[in-house]
């Protein structure tokens, strides 16, 4: 596509001087026009006329554009957005621009913005070049009248900002960037847009700016055992957890985890806190009929299970019922998020619970209820959900997640999805016939911890059947094998050293070599796993080996196809976070801070990618890579915020399909989307919407092959 056509002015008409357009003129209409029907016409026109050119080779342009005038006609057909809208143009167009449209003839312009005027979620337009299209004033004796108008509003803002608040006035993203000192809450909205920050807007007196309200218990008062939240809109939607490794220090600690989890309430307490709740939540419970309904319901119900910090029981019961109650709205999402939280803080049985809501959840799709994630999405819950039951053994869940994982693929009419998920069925089918005998050394090692042949069996299964080296290495050290004792000894001991990395990589390349069995692979990854610590400080003839020895477990990994065809139809499998600069990798679309988005550090929340939305960022990998996964953090340090996004794939960096629509709900934090293995040449991040203020912030994007494995801790 040539870098150089201008879809403004072949398509539009609009002069190079006057892009990027502002609404008005994007339309085609006059300045501040007021008047519903014709800003609506001239969006339908401008909009038919673009979409002729979707077929061609402009589409991407096309498309773009189309996003442009759908919010330009969503904002000048809203009236409070409009004045909004309006009030800042009129303080960026030059003044005679201003005075000939705004002011009726004979009238002088006032410098004062209308009051009363209310800050909006809208997308904040770019100044207008000076060189506008909009006619000069045509009296001659007029021109003495433009500098000191120019003059007087100058002496205004001058005043303005020297005696507004600092805590109203805007940051751009440069000074975030260059200023890390400078936390991204002193803005009013979090995070700061890169365009020139408007002037601040005070609200009307009768609408203060509404902040969240914490709940606040004095000592000596005592909090009731349920209380009634504020009314939400929707539960909050997440697809997984957060990585472990990648919380952020900023994120505020969360309400019990790990070992200081709280037991699970007794069927007695349960029962009468959920009669508590059934009472207080009588007329909401009744009125629950329709999916949306039940969903509304099970919003209230998660929120106040999350405030309710004095009674472990009734906290239990509010989430375990809005848990229920988004299944039964056919909510995949929200009822997973809630469930998400009762493992956070209660000692349950995660897999078992959430591989019941997800049977519930999609049979309550298929029976009238919301729309439920589509077939792909299901698989790629139930993939993810079998990981975490094989980890733990559950190989129960593990069958009933196979099956709803062969129907979804089924519905997705999609050979490739059916052969992955059937392949992953089958190996956990053997896994499980293995555990049967593995599950008499676990017994075993309930009675007598020392018994060298049951560590050995237990071992092995952790390490060699599930992957899982951190458990499975202790074990396999007190074994009877003394050949793996010692290789468990010393790949505990981590060592630093390139050479005793390459010395230990070696070792179990030799063990490979003379496996005949299943584990040969296994041996392999471990060595390779060593070898790439090492590689970085190696050199000459060693630094040669090792690559050679990478390459050949790499291609181990690869289908019996020849490696181009593989590589096209597949994908290359590389193990880590595939998506980083260093590794290739590009982004082209973002207006600042692309560079963040793309070096592996999730902490820094100083630097971050942004743009307008509606935007649409294209990440292309050097590789054609066989993903699973797709893990980004949106920008969530002010919790209030949420955004709207889809995602979108590539096998060949042309055409694209839908990996996940998020159009609707409310995202925050962390996405993982997990899904079935696809060969990706590029992925599409397409920005929809920010609550908080019109640009799109991510902190960091990232893309697996393989999903990083998760901590046993």
């Amino acid at each position: 596509m040539s870098e150089s056509f201008d879809p403004y002015r072949k398509w539009l008409g609009i002069p190079p001087q006057d892009q990027p357009p502002h609404y008005y003129r994007l339309l085609g209409i006059e300045l501040f026009e007021s008047d519903p029907d014709v800003i609506s016409n001239a969006s339908d026109g401008r909009m038919a006329q673009v979409k002729t050119f979707q077929a061609g080779k402009y589409s991407e342009h096309s498309q773009r554009i189309l996003n442009e005038i759908a919010v330009a006609k969503i904002c000048l057909l809203n009236p409070a957005r409009k004045v909004e809208y309006d009030r800042q143009l009129k303080e960026r167009l030059p003044s005679h621009h201003v005075a000939s449209k705004a002011a009726p003839s004979g009238a002088k312009e006032s410098s004062a913005t209308a009051e009363g005027s209310v800050e909006m979620e809208m997308p904040r337009f770019r100044p207008v070049p000076a060189s506008s299209y909009l006619p000069r004033p045509g009296r001659k004796g007029s021109r003495w009248q433009i500098p000191g108008v120019l003059a007087v509003l100058s002496v205004l803002v001058i005043v303005l900002l020297a005696v507004w608040p600092r805590d109203n006035r805007g940051t751009t993203v440069a000074d975030r960037t260059k200023s890390p000192s400078l936390p991204p809450s002193e803005s009013p909205n979090g995070i700061a847009h890169p365009a020139k920050p408007a002037e601040p807007v005070k609200p009307k007196p009768s609408e203060p700016a509404k902040k969240p309200v914490e709940p606040v218990v004095k000592p000596e008062e005592k909090r009731p055992a349920v209380e009634v939240a504020p009314e939400q809109s929707a539960l909050p939607e997440v697809t997984s957890k957060k990585p472990l490794e990648e919380s952020s220090p900023s994120e505020p600690p969360k309400t019990p985890t790990g070992p200081n989890k709280l037991a699970v309430p007794d069927s007695d307490q349960q029962q009468a806190a959920e009669a508590k709740v059934r009472e207080i939540f009588a007329k909401e419970f009744a009125a629950a009929k329709t999916a949306d309904q039940k969903l509304h319901l099970a919003a209230k119900l998660f929120k106040q299970g999350e405030t309710t910090a004095d009674d472990s029981a009734a906290r239990f019961v509010l989430l375990r019922m809005a848990c229920e109650m988004a299944a039964a709205a056919g909510a995949l999402n929200e009822s997973l998020a809630a469930a998400d939280k009762m493992q956070q803080d209660f000692d349950v049985d995660a897999v078992a619970l959430k591989t019941d809501l997800l049977a519930r959840s999609v049979e309550s799709g298929r029976i009238g209820g919301r729309k439920t994630a589509d077939s792909q999405e299901v698989v790629g819950a139930a993939m993810a959900l079998l990981d975490d039951a094989v980890a733990v053994d559950d190989f129960e869940s593990a069958g009933r997640l196979g099956k709803l994982a062969t129907t979804a693929a089924r519905a997705a009419k999609d050979p490739q999805i059916v052969r992955d998920v059937t392949a992953r069925i089958r190996e956990v089918d053997r896994l499980k016939l293995h555990f049967a005998s593995v599950k008499k050394a676990i017994d075993v090692l309930a009675e007598n911890p020392d018994d060298a042949q049951a560590n050995a069996t237990v071992g092995q299964w952790h390490c060699f059947s599930k992957g899982n080296w951190e458990k499975g290495l202790p074990l396999l050290r007190k074994g009877g094998d003394e050949k793996l004792a010692g290789l468990a000894t010393r790949d505990l001991a981590s060592p630093a050293d390139a050479k005793a990395q390459a010395a230990l990589g070696d070792d179990w390349w030799e063990l490979a070599e003379a496996e005949r069995g299943p584990f040969k692979s296994v041996f392999h990854a471990r060595a390779a796993y060593w070898y790439e610590q090492a590689l970085p400080k190696l050199s000459g003839l060693e630094r040669t080996k090792v690559e050679r020895r990478l390459e050949t477990t790499a291609a181990a990994q690869q289908p019996r196809e020849s490696p181009d065809n593989a590589a096209k139809t597949r994908g290359v499998v590389q193990k880590g976070n595939v998506a980083l600069a260093s590794n290739g990798t590009t982004i082209t679309g973002v207006e600042t801070g692309a560079e963040s988005l793309l070096d592996g550090n999730s902490t820094n929340y100083g630097q971050h990618a942004v743009s307008d939305w509606p935007c649409e960022w294209t990440i292309t990998f050097q590789k054609v890579y066989r993903l699973q996964a797709i893990h980004f953090l949106l920008h969530d340090l002010d919790k209030s915020r949420f955004y709207r996004y889809r995602i979108q794939i590539s096998a060949d960096g042309k055409k694209f399909t839908d990996l996940a629509d998020r159009s609707q709900g409310q995202w925050r934090g962390w996405q993982q989307l997990v899904f079935p293995p696809r060969p990706v040449k590029a992925v599409k991040l397409i920005g929809l919407f920010n609550s908080a203020n019109a640009g799109f912030h991510v902190v960091e994007f990232e893309a697996y092959c393989i999903p990083p494995q998760k901590s046993s801790k």
